[in-house]
């Protein structure tokens, strides 16, 4: 297990997943009474395949049960939740008998004695250990029917038919697709990312493959360039080191390359060094379109620019994206999946293309427009498009992004989403043809849903990454006059539980 435990804290026990959560991890209910086993040590590690043969790794019933192994559980049933399963396994999971949030406790599968078909060989050495990958263990057909599954089985909780939702949108080739990557450095100099479940721990990598090609060879140049300057990490516990983290940026259409090391003091007394990176990254990546040294003295460990220095080159790199150039600066918002980001788009606007009349003068509006993401491919098909953000910082870059582009039927207002939108309906005096969402992992809400369907669009495409608060609020709106007539599942973060998805609602007619 990811820590270890007093022999009165756990309790072994043999269990059939039936099925994945909505975080990827199989559950199941733990009654008291539940007999424990024993007999299960000096297993090989989890996923070798001899910990699946012999009778004699299959443990022998134990006197002691989870009723009495420790007062902490007090004999209530209680949910467990075990990741690297899968629907329909056999598994000896060693349950963590201190409850955790909600009172749920946590499992580790110790032996899976029957496996799944579509189970395969993880590709990355680190998967059960780093926090990111959960679904390595499964064939990539298992997986996008899985959240396919989970989208439908959301939207049924909320009383909506799973009819209207079609087949979900994969990758050919679902590695290497990210292109941002943010590391954190090590006291040691090395940068990697955060272990499983243990915020403090940083686990040094020697290989993500889930990150473009380039990303991951960065890290390990950075890395060496760290150790061998004999420059030190950033340390929580004392608050002291100099390297927090390292930011790299790959824009995949044009090739470009950002670097970005995240420090606690600016870059004065380290220039021979830098230069000696800068040399070195300029070598391996002909790409390389800037270099960047951002201060940031803070406690938090999110990456944060107090200042930010220009070392080399320039501070963005320019990504192509649906016929448009957009450029991404450091802290810049962008699809981290920039070849699903495409069949996102697309989709969004294939719903667009079919709600709108072609010979009406539409006008349309972005909700949480971003750097305009949307809202540019939008301006093609409308004769005007509006997009409101609350972020500052994105507001400008949409607007730079139109020039950019050459696109002027399109607007970028400074607002939050439903009280934007409520100015947006005083000046202009009359309803929108369409309005299109794009909110944040919590769904757009009570608020603004209230907001769209006062404004009363004929018809609203919802672009979301979190089903589950869509689902809420396709709720809402369908409470509120219209039909949900369509949703398409998108996979942006192949190996991982995440899905995003769109969707289109049309306003029901009156008779």
């Amino acid at each position: 297990m990811p820590h270890e435990q007093k022999a009165r804290d756990v309790l072994w026990v043999r269990e059939r997943i039936r099925e994945l959560d909505e975080q990827g991890q199989g559950r199941f209910r733990l009654e008291p009474g539940t007999p424990g086993w024993e007999g299960l040590e000096g297993l090989p590690p989890f996923g070798d395949s001899r910990a699946a043969e012999g009778d004699d790794l299959r443990g022998r019933p134990s006197d002691q049960s989870v009723s009495g192994a420790n007062r902490a559980y007090r004999g209530k049933p209680r949910d467990v939740v075990v990741p690297y399963v899968l629907s329909g396994e056999e598994v000896f999971v060693r349950v963590d008998l201190r409850p955790q949030k909600k009172g749920v406790l946590r499992g580790w599968p110790e032996v899976v004695l029957v496996s799944h078909g579509d189970r395969v060989a993880p590709r990355c050495k680190h998967f059960g250990v780093c926090g990111g990958c959960m679904l390595q263990h499964a064939a990539y057909e298992l997986q996008l029917a899985y959240k396919e599954d989970k989208v439908r089985r959301l939207l049924i909780a909320q009383g909506i038919s799973d009819a209207v939702v079609h087949p979900i949108r994969g990758m050919a080739h679902p590695w290497g697709y990210r292109n941002k990557m943010e590391f954190t450095f090590r006291p040691d100099g090395i940068p990697g990312l955060h272990a499983r479940g243990m915020y403090r721990e940083v686990l040094p990598l020697s290989e993500c493959h889930i990150a473009h090609p380039d990303i991951d060879r960065v890290r390990e140049v950075v890395g060496l360039w760290a150790r061998e300057r004999g420059l030190p990490g950033y340390d929580k516990d004392r608050h002291a080191g100099l390297l927090r983290h390292l930011v790299v940026r790959k824009a995949f259409a044009t090739g470009e390359l950002l670097v970005a090391l995240v420090a606690t003091e600016a870059p004065d007394g380290y220039a021979s060094s830098l230069t000696e990176l800068g040399a070195e990254l300029r070598r391996t990546f002909p790409g390389l379109r800037g270099l960047l040294w951002a201060e940031n003295r803070s406690l938090s460990d999110a990456v944060q620019v107090e200042r930010l220095h220009v070392l080399e080159g320039r501070p963005y790199i320019e990504e192509l994206l649906g016929g448009f150039r957009y450029r991404l600066e450091l802290e810049t918002f962008f699809q981290t999946n920039p070849l699903q980001a495409e069949a996102l788009v697309s989709t969004a606007l294939a719903y667009v293309r079919e709600a709108l009349d072609p010979a009406a003068k539409a006008l349309v509006v972005d909700l949480y427009s971003g750097v305009g993401t949307f809202t540019l491919p939008l301006a093609r098909v409308a004769e005007r498009a509006v997009g409101i953000e609350v972020v500052s910082a994105s507001v400008e870059a949409a607007r730079r992004n139109a020039a950019q582009n050459a696109v002027t039927n399109v607007e970028f207002r400074r607002a939050d989403a439903g009280e934007g939108l409520g100015q947006l309906l005083r000046e202009w005096g009359r309803t929108p043809s369409l309005l299109l969402l794009d909110p944040p992992r919590a769904g757009a809400g009570t608020r603004t849903v209230r907001a769209v369907l006062a404004a009363a669009p004929d018809a609203i495409v919802y672009v979301s990454c979190n089903p589950a608060t869509f689902a809420e609020d396709a709720a809402r709106f369908t409470v509120g006059g219209y039909a949900l007539v369509s949703v398409t599942p998108v996979d942006m973060f192949p190996h991982t539980p995440h899905v995003e998805l769109v969707a289109l609602f049309r306003r029901a007619r009156v008779a």
